[in-house]
């Protein structure tokens, strides 16, 4: 009967006890249900945390292996600018003394045309004053013999009133006159012929001179090309050191966040 007692009351108990139960196990379910759930929203949060972090390192290794061309491209840019530069040092004293060279050149050549040309001009001053002394006298005398021809033949025609006679004195005074061209026409082609040479001299050293001035002209351009190109590379290599410094801050930057979102998902 106490069995029985007791087994009637834990009956009662229970019967009371279970709506309790199950209100409490409903409850425990939901926060099961809510956990899980939360437990599944973590994974998905670690999974792109991971997925976040593996974006970041490849990322990361993109920008570390941009870094390194960009140091390989500007050590290459500054070993072809140091070439460049020396290749400039160069020509620039190679020109100097070429420069220095020709200007010796010119003034020695200089010198010379002006004292040969000096000369020249004295010599045709003088042959040529020689010449005027020579074809004055040539015509006075042939003046003077043209007046005497001139008497006889009058003379004559008086004398003898013939017509033939003037005829034949002014044939050989045209002679004359034609003998003496020539002889004016022989000195000057002596004289063009004893310094045709120097002119020609003066010509040749004159087209000289002028293929010396061309090619310092060249080599100015040259040098002015050179400095131009030394500019762009220097200026390449700027634009370069700038963009190294940006990828470098970059790559600092998604270190640091890398950095945190490992220190974030490690507690997880």
């Amino acid at each position: 009967l106490l069995k029985d007692k007791i087994r009637t009351e834990e009956d009662n108990s229970y019967v009371k006890r279970r709506p309790l139960l199950e209100k409490e196990y409903q409850q425990t379910s939901v926060q099961l249900q809510e956990l899980k759930r939360s437990c599944e929203d973590l994974e998905k949060i670690a999974q792109a945390s991971k997925n976040q972090m593996n974006l970041m390192n490849d990322l990361y290794k993109k920008l570390e292996d941009e870094l390194h061309d960009l140091t390989l491209n500007n050590i290459r840019l500054q070993n072809n600018l140091r070439t460049i530069e020396e290749q400039i040092l160069f020509k620039k004293a190679t020109y100097e003394t070429e420069k220095a060279e020709l200007g010796n050149e010119q003034a020695k050549q200089k010198q010379f045309y002006t004292d040969e040309l000096g000369k020249a001009i004295e010599d045709i001053k003088y042959d040529f004053q020689i010449l005027l002394k020579h074809n004055k006298a040539l015509l006075e005398n042939s003046y003077a013999d043209r007046m005497e021809q001139a008497k006889t033949q009058l003379l004559a025609y008086e004398t003898t009133k013939q017509q033939q006679q003037p005829l034949a004195a002014t044939r050989i005074s045209i002679d004359a006159l034609q003998n003496e061209l020539k002889q004016v026409e022989k000195v000057r082609q002596d004289i063009d012929n004893e310094y045709r040479p120097l002119v020609d001299l003066y010509l040749i050293k004159q087209k000289e001179k002028n293929q010396t001035d061309e090619e310092r002209i060249r080599l100015d351009n040259e040098y002015n090309r050179l400095a131009n190109e030394i500019n762009h590379l220097t200026q390449a290599i700027e634009v370069g050191e700038q963009y190294w410094f940006s990828v470098h801050f970059e790559l600092e930057t998604y270190r640091k966040l890398l950095d945190l979102e490992t220190s974030k998902s490690l507690p997880t």
